[in-house]
């Protein structure tokens, strides 16, 4: 909560993935952030992924909140997708 605050501005858009910890979203629309929600699937291990971010990021995105491990699915990213990411 302590670095959305420091780091969100209103009006940033924010990738959160789809489904995450409703609180996240939460969090940063509290700040001003225009959250776009961004499906995940198990073939992502209902994460994020490279891929997944270069599909949904245009000039308008100024972040990305990544959980891992991922509440409500328990999965984690593996260290070669974050570094990608």
């Amino acid at each position: 909560l302590l670095v959305t605050a420091a780091l969100v501005n209103p009006g940033d858009k924010v990738l959160v993935g789809d489904p995450s910890y409703p609180c996240n979203r939460q969090f940063l629309a509290g700040y001003g952030a225009d959250v776009e929600l961004v499906p995940t699937t198990a073939a992502s291990r209902f994460q994020l992924d490279a891929a997944l971010v270069q599909a949904h990021w245009s000039e308008a995105v100024r972040g990305l909140m990544i959980a891992s491990p991922g509440n409500p699915t328990g999965t984690s990213v593996p260290l070669e997708e974050l570094s990608a990411i």
